[in-house]
C-alpha cells in the first residue's frame, strides 16, 4: 500500500493527501538510492569500481535485472560523484541543527 492509500486508509484522513496537503518549499535535485563502495577498502581499485559500475548498470537493463531491482521502485542507475549529494547533506545538515 502506498503513502498516498494510507492517508485516508491507516491514517483516517477523510480527503486524499494531494487535497489535505500543500507544497511549502522545493529543493534542488537530490541524488537518492545510491550504490556506494569504500574509499578505503584495499579492493576497491579504480579497475574494480568501474567494472562493478557497469555490472550493475548493465543488470537494470535486463528483464531479470528489471525484477530485482523493482523492489527498491528503480528503473535504472547512473553514474554519481559526492557533488551530487551535496544539496543532501545541507538539508541534513539544517534539519540536525533545527533539532
Amino acid at each position: 500500500m502506498d503513502d498516498a492509500t494510507k492517508w485516508t486508509t491507516t491514517f483516517g484522513a477523510k480527503e486524499s493527501i494531494w487535497d489535505d496537503t500543500n507544497v511549502i518549499g522545493v529543493t534542488p535535485a537530490i541524488a537518492n538510492d545510491g550504490i556506494m563502495v569504500s574509499e578505503k577498502s584495499k579492493i576497491m581499485t579504480a579497475d574494480f569500481k568501474k567494472a562493478l559500475s557497469a555490472a550493475i548498470k548493465d543488470m537494470a537493463k535486463t528483464d531479470e535485472g528489471k525484477k530485482v531491482i523493482a523492489i527498491y521502485s528503480h528503473d535504472g542507475y547512473a553514474d554519481s560523484t559526492k557533488a551530487d549529494y551535496k544539496t543532501a547533506i545541507k538539508v541534513a545538515n539544517s534539519m540536525s541543527k533545527a533539532n
